[in-house]
């Protein structure tokens, strides 16, 4: 037995260059803000989120963009207990958080 046979026919050989095309990356290929062809996705997704105007920041517990932690609030994103795993204890604050004012 050969460790790699050779494809028998043309057809068998036609399947595997179609099953080889299939796996070539299709489209855009680039990042259109970088120019990067692996950039990473999460750093532009900061600066779209803090530039937008509302100020966001992305929490690591909840893995999600928010309104900014209080001023109080420690530097790094805890959890704030076990039983509820997505819970932030830095973007939370026990007595609820009042909405910011419109103006």
């Amino acid at each position: 037995r050969q460790p790699h046979p050779e494809p028998s026919s043309a057809a068998e050989r036609q399947a595997q260059i179609q099953a080889l095309e299939r796996l070539r990356v299709r489209g855009q290929v680039y990042c259109r803000k970088c120019g990067i062809s692996r950039c990473e996705l999460h750093r532009h997704l900061r600066e779209w989120m803090a530039s937008a105007g509302h100020g966001y920041e992305y929490c690591s517990v909840s893995a999600k963009y928010g309104p900014p932690a209080a001023d109080d609030a420690k530097e790094f994103c805890h959890l704030r207990s076990p039983k509820k795993p997505h819970r932030c204890g830095r973007h939370t604050s026990r007595g609820g958080r009042t909405p910011p004012e419109q103006k």
